[in-house]
């Protein structure tokens, strides 16, 4: 795990340590176990919230889309879901990249990145870093995610103009505009608004309002993504429940 720790952080993926306590008592803790990696503070509680984080030690596993992966004790993070999650990533810190490739590359603006690193190391980085988009478009669409394969090739997509890969990935973001997989689209936004405010629910009575209307996606979407993620969001919910 330090092997692979050192990789992360070396690929500007950061490792991130998330604190409600003070900021002395910090200080004190990272002095005294030499904590390598970076830490921040939530006197507040309003970044734990936002996460929902209900155990400690929490942890949130973002993949090089910015996508959350895998979430919960750090203690039971296995190797090869780090290891999938750094697929894509840059092997230089985007704060390595010239300002214009890394301001190009924060927005997704790939024909601008390109143009700025034309015969730098760092332009066959970002010819990688286009491909992977395109790659991880199609793997979406075949894992029947539309949703993510629209957020992650529509913004992508005007960025490539002038580019080859500019039109591959037009075709498979043409493959989202059939009525079932709008359908699915938008059954997909709808549970993620739920999920949402199922966060912040503690009474039995909006929480069981809440697993009807989960259950009533799930039962419409036999098959689908929307099934699966409903599902997963009704036994969240059934577990608060017995909690209780």
């Amino acid at each position: 795990m330090n092997e692979l720790r050192s990789k992360f952080e070396s690929k500007g993926l950061s490792i991130l340590a998330v604190t409600n306590g003070t900021r002395a008592a910090t200080d004190r803790w990272a002095e005294r176990t030499k904590c390598a990696y970076p830490y921040g503070y939530d006197t507040t509680g309003e970044l734990s919230k936002w996460f929902n984080v209900r155990f400690i030690p929490d942890a949130v596993l973002f993949d090089s889309n910015g996508v959350i992966v895998w979430r919960g004790n750090p203690g039971k993070l296995r190797e090869g879901t780090i290891r999938k999650a750094l697929e894509g990533a840059l092997t230089a810190p985007l704060w390595e990249f010239p300002d214009a490739a890394r301001d190009a590359l924060a927005n997704r603006r790939y024909a601008a990145a390109l143009r700025e690193t034309v015969g730098t190391d760092f332009e066959p980085l970002v010819r990688t870093r286009i491909a992977f988009t395109l790659r991880s478009v199609r793997g979406a669409l075949a894992d029947g995610d539309y949703l993510r394969a629209q957020e992650l090739g529509g913004p992508a997509l005007d960025g490539m103009q002038g580019l080859p890969e500019h039109d591959e990935l037009g075709a498979e973001l043409a493959k989202l505009d059939t009525p079932e997989r709008r359908a699915v689209i938008a059954s997909q936004r709808e549970l993620e608004v739920l999920i949402e405010g199922g966060k912040t629910l503690v009474a039995p009575r909006p929480i069981r309002e809440m697993i009807a209307k989960l259950e009533a996606l799930h039962d419409a979407h036999p098959d689908t993504i929307v099934e699966r993620d409903a599902r997963w969001a009704i036994g969240q919910l059934q577990v608060r429940l017995r909690a209780r």
